[in-house]
């Protein structure tokens, strides 16, 4: 898979692609997959899936206070650019 010499019906990737291809695979394979037949042959794979959703779903309790800070700063040099913009024609 990891081999680079052409055959029948092969196409060209970069490692980087099929290092993606290959992330992206366990997610294909347990949510469009039959999921019996899937789950039987790979129990430990789906239990992986299930374990890396649980943890994708746990956020930082600090990000909303981080997003908060830069909504108010963006806000701030907004309010800052409209002032000097008006004070120019003075």
């Amino acid at each position: 898979m990891m081999d680079n010499k052409p055959t029948t019906g092969s196409i060209e990737t970069t490692a980087a692609a099929k290092k993606k291809f290959a992330e992206d695979s366990l997610e294909y394979n347990v949510k469009h997959s039959d999921k019996q037949m899937f789950s039987k042959l790979f129990p430990e794979y789906v239990e992986l899936y299930e374990k890396r959703e649980e943890e994708r779903k746990v956020v930082p309790s600090n990000t909303g206070e981080m997003n908060d800070i830069f909504t108010f700063g963006a806000g701030f040099v907004a309010l800052l650019s409209i002032l000097f913009a008006i004070l120019r024609f003075f």
